[in-house]
């Protein structure tokens, strides 16, 4: 069932969600998904002993990890184009984890970051045009545009990650929030409320605002420690319930209104006699 699988963060592609504008970062970003990776994801072999072997050939390269014994059983990642023609495949790992990489025999490059995990991006705003000309052929890159609320939520329980990439000082953002209440782990910039809201290692990961080259290798080792980053899902869903659901604002709210309540004590004005009840709104 694809909402099953949705609601795990199987999704296998990375989001974001908001406006397309400067201050939020997105170009920064895009930078990011243009940067090369010599290492594409992992896949776990289907037993020890199992052996890699290629599925495809030409421009694309590809991995499936089956038992030496019974053959059948495979498991395919996703393939991903080589860096360069004549380029190829190559073993990067072996036991039980399976893997290749692809790169030019001469100079060993890598593929886009685009190419080892999507970026789905949903928004609009007065940059989004600029961009999508300016990064057209940008690959692993979809834009969506506005979507409705439930898209927004059905989006999010399926990324593999918010990227959050904003390069100014943001009060108390929602999206990473709602990010948190589906479970899926935020790659924020390390600026303002996102360096207490993102708990680094816990509930997601920290980059250096404006740096690209930091947020995409932030984002792979997300896709390269995948049980890692299943713990992350696991503590971004215990944040919100923690600190962000409804119940536990107004709990809070109401500590807040006690502890004024009980630390203003009772006034020695006369009610008649202060500022606002005689209309007067300056005194000097």
């Amino acid at each position: 069932d694809d909402d099953d699988v949705l609601a795990r963060g199987d999704g296998g592609y990375a989001l974001y969600v908001g406006r397309i504008s400067a201050e939020k970062g997105v170009r920064v970003m895009l930078e990011a998904w243009k940067r090369m990776s010599s290492h594409p994801p992992f896949g776990k072999g289907a037993a020890p002993g199992g052996e890699c072997r290629s599925l495809d050939s030409a421009d694309r390269c590809a991995t499936g990890c089956a038992r030496d014994d019974e053959g059948g059983f495979e498991m395919q990642v996703p393939p991903v184009r080589l860096a360069a023609p004549g380029g190829k495949c190559r073993s990067l790992d072996s036991a039980d984890r399976c893997a290749t990489g692809c790169a030019r025999d001469d100079e060993g490059g890598g593929v886009p970051l685009g190419a080892v995990i999507p970026l789905k991006v949903v928004g609009e705003g007065p940059l989004a045009e600029e961009l999508r000309r300016e990064y057209a052929g940008l690959e692993g890159v979809e834009w969506l545009g506005v979507k409705p609320l439930d898209e927004v939520y059905r989006l999010m329980a399926g990324a593999r990650m918010l990227v959050f990439p904003s390069v100014w000082y943001e009060g108390l953002p929602l999206t990473p929030i709602e990010a948190f209440a589906a479970g899926t782990p935020v790659v924020a910039s390390r600026l303002g409320a996102m360096k207490s809201m993102v708990e680094h290692g816990r509930t997601g990961l920290h980059f250096e605002a404006g740096d690209a080259e930091d947020l995409a290798a932030k984002v792979m080792w997300a896709v390269r420690h995948r049980e890692a980053w299943s713990e992350m899902r696991r503590a971004a869903r215990a944040e919100y319930e923690a600190k962000y659901t409804p119940e536990r604002n107004y709990a809070m709210l109401m500590e807040i209104y006690e502890r004024a309540i009980g630390n203003a004590g009772p006034s020695t004005t006369p009610i008649a006699t202060r500022p606002a009840a005689l209309g007067m709104t300056d005194v000097s």
